[in-house]
């Protein structure tokens, strides 16, 4: 029995397909993501398999553009930020005021409303899942002040963010750039741009190195 939501990523596809069939035209899907949370490496052992879910994977992605070919639906999926981290896009990011002022506002989060257990009233960030953890290295690389709202930014609250900030610190402890085009295999075959792929990785490695020594400061 599948009682997971790890198959929302095809439900939200099958949706933006439905809508896009309806021009009768050829369609690009822009779907948005950093790149280096698509590539979904695991931070350990435990998160190989299906304890990890590929949203927007490069393989993922292209085993959804064949499955639209042979359907014959005119619509090819893209991902602007493929080789960008998210630090990258902040950084790079046309409207500066307006992201910066809004920033805030969005979220990152996998379980936003999981404070409803401690009975809050308000979705906000974790503040230990690793897009929260990937959110707030890109704020910092972006050398933004973050006025998001976290439940639990410094790790502190609870077993399951300890554990979090320790696969994060045993990632980080097993990472070796030497080994980088190995690794962006973890979770799926990349068969084009490795390259590109590779240095994708170092760098967002880099900016959760960065984030998560900083707490130790």
């Amino acid at each position: 029995v599948e009682d997971t939501t790890r198959t929302r990523s095809f439900m939200f596809f099958s949706h933006a397909l439905a809508v896009a069939s309806c021009l009768k035209k050829s369609i690009r899907l822009i779907i948005p993501e950093n790149g280096f949370i698509s590539l979904n490496i695991p931070s350990t052992f435990s998160r190989i398999g299906t304890s990890s879910t590929r949203t927007t994977h490069p393989h993922y992605m292209a085993l959804f553009q064949k499955l639209l070919s042979i359907i014959q639906l005119p619509v090819a999926l893209y991902n602007p930020y493929q080789f960008k981290t998210k630090g990258e896009m902040l950084l790079e990011c046309r409207n500066q005021s307006f992201m910066r002022g809004n920033i805030e506002n969005t979220m990152s989060c996998s379980h936003p409303d999981i404070g409803r257990m401690q009975k809050e009233t308000k979705a906000r960030h974790c503040g230990y899942c690793l897009p929260c953890v990937i959110r707030q290295a890109a704020i910092m690389r972006a050398g933004i002040v973050d006025q998001s709202s976290y439940r639990d930014s410094k790790f502190v609250n609870g077993d399951v963010a300890k554990t979090c900030l320790n696969s994060y610190r045993l990632g980080l402890e097993k990472y070796n750039p030497k080994y980088a085009f190995l690794t962006i295999q973890s979770s799926g075959p990349i068969v084009d741009n490795i390259s590109e792929y590779t240095e994708l990785y170092k760098r967002g490695m880099e900016e959760m190195k960065t984030y998560l020594e900083a707490l130790d400061e």
